[in-house]
């Protein structure tokens, strides 16, 4: 992972050089797959996660620069929110987020290849909001790793954009953030979109940025009356990073 000078312009790259960048990707999945499913006496899954994530990051043209690491807490249980426009906002969250973290993620990433059998194994939580008593039911189960001393990373999105828009936030996570009462780290994550655009495969070199904003606290806020204050406050916090 390199944290180079500011570049906000997407660099298209050949078809050669992306079908190379490609294959370069599947290898680095295909290895980290096999490792993990060995899962050798005494490895981490979590290192070896944030490494396969930066490995791909390099893989596919991103180079990332990090903001606001001041702002996390290596100590104490913490729910980071971002914005979502690129599937590869995950390898982005899991390469920049400095303490171990378990996914509350959409239950379709299950059909991903390896990313899916990885997060089955390793105790991330599916949502499926198509299923209203599954999703209270995982909910709750992120909840508990939370009471455990665990910090949770969500999409309040629920889904990625593919622009720089925010979409609507979901109810869920705001639940779950007020049963845990834990402060909030929002993160807004620019550019990310620009790495391909929608019905191509054909890569960008781009420059991704992750800023963490300072913890939003949850004392002395009531569940009910201030439910929305909350969801539209750690809203605001994210879009204002946009650029």
């Amino acid at each position: 992972m390199r944290v180079t000078p500011m570049e906000h312009d997407a660099q298209p790259l050949t078809m050669r050089e992306t079908m190379a960048n490609w294959a370069s990707f599947m290898k680095q999945t295909l290895q980290a797959g096999l490792m993990d499913a060995i899962g050798l006496p005494g490895s981490d899954p979590h290192a070896y996660m944030v490494r396969w994530s930066i490995s791909s990051l390099s893989s596919v043209g991103v180079d990332l620069s990090i903001r606001g690491i001041e702002h996390v807490d290596p100590k104490a249980p913490q729910i980071f929110m971002a914005n979502h426009q690129s599937n590869f906002d995950i390898f982005v969250l899991t390469a920049a987020i400095p303490v171990r973290f378990f996914w509350v993620y959409k239950h379709t990433l299950e059909q991903v290849p390896v990313m899916g059998s990885y997060l089955r194994r390793r105790g991330h939580i599916a949502i499926n909001r198509g299923d209203r008593a599954k999703a209270i039911g995982s909910l709750g189960d992120a909840g508990k790793l939370i009471r455990q001393g665990k910090n949770i990373t969500v999409f309040p999105e629920g889904t990625r954009s593919g622009t720089r828009e925010l979409l609507p936030f979901k109810k869920g996570v705001f639940h779950l953030a007020f049963e845990a009462g834990v402060p909030i780290v929002p993160i807004t994550i620019n550019h990310c979109w620009k790495l391909m655009q929608k019905g191509s495969i054909r890569l960008h070199r781009t420059m991704v940025e992750v800023d963490f904003h300072p913890p939003i606290s949850l004392e002395g806020l009531d569940p009910v009356e201030d439910f929305e204050v909350l969801r539209e406050r750690v809203r605001e916090t994210i879009d204002a990073g946009i650029v």
